[in-house]
């Protein structure tokens, strides 16, 4: 999106290290969510040294009606 679609929030950059810390966390997070949904990050580039995304892809007709809900009250969305 090269930092369009965050422009009115405060974000940062995570270093390689911390990135795929994160990685493990969210999609800990996402599977007690959603048990039953296929769900798998978006695989990146190894070699970068610094991230400012993280992408997940979840299989939507896996998830309950209120999974927005869900969402929000997991990770509070800006």
């Amino acid at each position: 999106m090269g930092g369009n679609a965050l422009k009115h929030c405060v974000t940062r950059r995570y270093d390689a290290d911390d990135y795929f810390e994160l990685v493990n966390e969210v999609g800990y997070k996402l599977c007690n969510l959603f048990p039953d949904a296929p769900m798998s990050d978006i695989k990146a580039y190894n070699n970068k040294k610094s991230f400012g995304d993280l992408d997940f892809v979840v299989a939507s007709d896996s998830l309950p009606h209120n999974w927005v809900a869900m969402v929000v009250s997991t990770f509070y969305p800006k």
